[in-house]
């Protein structure tokens, strides 16, 4: 990223990036100039972010409000795209988790989301800039420093996660998770966890649900490998499968 981020003039791709951004950032600002006037209208998720205070009671700034629905706007929907791939690969695979699928058991439901979020996370890391200093498995590691927990070994641990590589959603029902819950991290953990976590986590249970009378089959005997797109992990053939 370092030899990307160049700015050599606007006909460059980081020059064309600057200028796409400054553009975007000009029409958010006029929105959110005439959406402060006007707070808690609609319900919407610039209302509720508006809605919000600190711990002084400061509301927060243009900046803070910009940054938040870029992550909405364009991380989740990269994010939620590869989770529903992977969702759709891993049933294809599995006969009898569609069958049981069909029954229409809102826990199960549930459960092959969180199954499908484990087996196949869609993010790699969680990175965290350290504001002081942590121990973190007997090291000290010093403020300003960038840690990041692995989100792909954190839930593929053979020793968290009993035969981490079988899709069972019948994990999360009547068997025990591993009880330290950031063994369970598809969107980071702490208070700096996806904001968009429940929402995509629901666009997951329904697309599922609206597809759950469909028959799917794998296009081809082996898995798909993970491969990186932007910042999230894709199969590497687009989750081929057959429908019927």
């Amino acid at each position: 990223m370092a030899v990307v981020r160049k700015d050599l003039g606007p006909r460059s791709p980081w020059g064309r990036f600057r200028v796409a951004v400054e553009r975007f950032d000009a029409i958010l600002f006029e929105l959110l100039a005439r959406r402060r006037g006007h707070p808690g209208e609609d319900g919407s998720m610039l209302a509720v972010l508006l809605d919000q205070r600190d711990e002084h009671d400061n509301p927060p700034s243009d900046r803070h409000l910009r940054d938040q629905l870029v992550a909405l706007l364009v991380g989740g929907h990269d994010e939620s795209a590869a989770a529903l791939a992977w969702a759709f690969e891993r049933l294809a695979r599995y006969p009898r988790v569609q069958a049981r699928l069909r029954e229409g058991d809102p826990a199960y439901l549930d459960a092959v989301v969180k199954e499908s979020l484990r087996s196949r996370p869609a993010l790699t890391i969680a990175p965290r800039l350290l504001l002081e200093p942590v121990q973190i498995a007997g090291r000290t590691i010093p403020a300003g420093v960038q840690v990041a927990a692995c989100i792909w070994l954190a839930c593929r641990r053979e020793d968290l996660w009993r035969g981490e590589a079988e899709f069972r959603p019948e994990r999360w029902l009547g068997e025990q998770p591993p009880p330290n819950p950031m063994s369970w991290i598809p969107f980071g953990g702490g208070v700096r966890r996806c904001a968009g976590a429940p929402f995509a986590e629901m666009e997951m249970r329904e697309v599922l649900r609206a597809a759950s009378d469909l028959q799917l089959r794998p296009a081809r005997a082996e898995g798909e490998r993970a491969r990186r797109s932007m910042l999230v992990l894709v199969p590497h053939r687009g989750a081929e499968v057959i429908v019927g």
